[in-house]
């Protein structure tokens, strides 16, 4: 079973991250390693078993010892991707998420996604609706937090804020604009801030000078259902309230790709009509009438 959890993600993730003309011999490749690996397994066990003559308990314990050892050097050298998977585990833990257009977001190749801003883990829910890591720009505030710091560090977060120098800010979004060259995924909430009253505030124009002069796709971003939840402003109040269930739902929707010279109105007139498509999946979870009166009664 353990061994399934590991190789199944392991060949999906090699199929879809393979280049499509070196596919086949990427696969091919990976499967002599592997009879490598079982081959070599093979020799491991043998000399664990008759040579050092360990009973198989103490082979477990040789090869989890040998396995942490690898782990904590691949945690090490990519921080970025344990945290992540732990956060992906997280976040489809206390929320259900539901993905809608999944699809627009390319496998490959740079992309821009812009973002409402309800919640403290809005980055978190869309990392677990992404089929790929987002590289995001975080408030530098928060960015500086000292006990959050180098996680954000290690996750490739970018910081900025309205408070800085001309030269800071024009800094952060040189940094977006090279993630983006590098063919990665960037998101933006162009908000500038997480909204007080639920209601989507006005975009700024940073969005607009990252995408500058790039050939890249704007994917639109809306967050639905996040309002209420423990993490959002609601009531005025942040964690000082009781959730209203677990797991809590929530709906991200990736929208249909805009040019590089959309406007900020356009990608925020965008975003609004997936919030009036989310809504649907509000009213497909309400309770018939004559069943909640049924319930009051």
């Amino acid at each position: 079973l353990s061994a399934g959890c590991f190789v199944v993600p392991l060949e999906a993730f090699v199929q879809q991250r393979s280049p499509k003309a070196e596919r086949g011999r990427t696969i091919a490749t990976g499967n002599i390693l592997s009879l490598l690996g079982v081959l070599f397994a093979s020799g491991w066990l043998w000399l664990f078993s008759s040579h050092f003559r360990l009973h198989p308990g103490q082979v477990f314990l040789v090869i989890s010892a040998m396995t942490l050892a690898v782990a904590a050097y691949i945690i090490r050298m990519m921080p970025d991707l344990f945290l992540r998977m732990f956060f992906y585990f997280l976040a489809n833990v206390v929320y259900r998420i539901q993905v809608e257009g999944r699809r627009n977001i390319p496998l490959e190749g740079p992309a821009l996604l812009v973002s409402n801003h309800v919640s403290f883990v809005d980055a978190f829910l869309i990392t677990g609706a992404s089929p790929r890591p987002v590289c995001f720009l975080m408030y530098r505030r928060y960015y500086e937090l000292p006990v959050l710091k180098w996680f954000f560090r290690a996750m490739g977060v970018i910081p900025i804020s309205d408070r800085d120098s001309p030269k800071a800010i024009i800094l952060s979004f040189q940094a977006a604009r090279r993630s983006l060259e590098a063919g990665g995924l960037v998101c933006i909430f162009a908000e500038g801030e997480i909204t007080r009253h639920g209601q989507m505030l006005r975009f700024r124009k940073g969005v607009e000078h990252i995408a500058a002069g790039l050939d890249i796709p704007i994917i639109p971003v809306h967050l639905d259902r996040v309002w209420g939840s423990i993490f959002s402003f609601e009531g005025g109040k942040v964690l000082l309230k009781w959730p209203r269930r677990l797991p809590y739902p929530v709906t991200v929707s990736f929208g249909s790709p805009l040019a590089a010279t959309a406007k900020a109105s356009d990608i925020r007139h965008a975003i609004q009509e997936l919030g009036a498509d989310a809504f649907q999946h509000r009213l497909a979870e309400k309770q018939t009438l004559p069943l909640a009166f049924a319930r009051e009664a």
